[in-house]
């Protein structure tokens, strides 16, 4: 045998297959928040403080303090509005929760609750819209004046609400900064 040739190589049995599970890829970034998620937080416009909570895909800014909010008679933790995601990441479908503001010298009995409240998604035959720059988020908010003859009242008690839907609505525009 010559010792400067090496021998054929031996044919071994194939390696016999791996009982341990696949390797599983990981990220250490999380994961992208939806442009809805990131505007979850406090938040503070016209003096009035809210709590942006994600309630599926639905971002609720609720009342913190209903004094702010007087006499209007939103409750804590109320949905003051709602945000809709769009197909454009910074803009955003309102859903606004209006409770109008009672006649003077009057006030909202708890009966009233249920019927003293509409949700508006457009005003002026324009949908209502928010846009959020990266500090201020712009709101689009529907804005109805209703008269003596949309509230049921019993004394000073306004027991309920009619005819509010019917109500033509014209839009205003608020801005709201993240609170500190």
């Amino acid at each position: 045998a010559n010792p400067f040739v090496q021998p054929p190589p031996r044919k071994t049995a194939a390696p016999l297959p791996s009982l341990a599970p696949p390797p599983v890829a990981s990220s250490s970034a999380p994961p992208a928040k939806r442009p809805i998620e990131a505007l979850a937080g406090s938040w503070t416009g016209n003096g009035r403080a809210l709590e942006a909570v994600v309630d599926g895909d639905v971002l609720e800014f609720r009342v913190t303090d209903p004094a702010q909010f007087a006499p209007q008679d939103y409750a804590q933790g109320e949905a003051r509005f709602a945000l809709r995601a769009t197909d454009e990441p910074n803009v955003f479908v309102v859903e606004d929760h209006i409770r109008p503001n009672p006649p003077s010298g009057k006030s909202f009995d708890a009966r009233s609750r249920g019927t003293c409240q509409e949700v508006w998604t457009h005003a002026n035959g324009e949908p209502l819209r928010a846009r959020f720059d990266g500090a201020r988020l712009s709101v689009d908010f529907a804005k109805i004046e209703p008269t003596q003859a949309n509230f049921v009242v019993e004394g000073v008690k306004i027991t309920s609400c009619v005819g509010l839907r019917d109500l033509k609505a014209g839009k205003v525009v608020s801005t709201l900064t993240r609170a500190e």
